[in-house]
């Protein structure tokens, strides 16, 4: 019995998925997963890296490399388990 997977509904989830996909060898699929994420939150560096390297696994190298300037957000949001509160 094949697991059924539920879609996701955040960028994060798209993401996670995008790299669940593309750590299996589905890399249209991850490229679908890393597109959506960005959609939902065009600041999602990793996914836009992750975006570049599944599109270079694919042989994509222009578009690989068209994604190297979106892949390093200029001020890094810190996760928010990770945020302090201002006193």
């Amino acid at each position: 019995m094949v697991k059924s997977e539920r879609e996701p509904r955040t960028a994060h989830g798209y993401y996670e998925r995008g790299s669940r996909r593309h750590k299996e060898g589905a890399l249209e699929g991850a490229v679908a997963d890393y597109n959506r994420a960005i959609e939902l939150d065009p600041e999602c560096a990793p996914a836009h890296y992750n975006r570049g390297s599944a599109r270079s696994d694919l042989g994509d190298l222009d578009g690989s490399v068209a994604e190297t300037p979106n892949s390093h957000h200029p001020r890094p949001r810190p996760h928010p388990a990770h945020r302090r509160e201002r006193t």
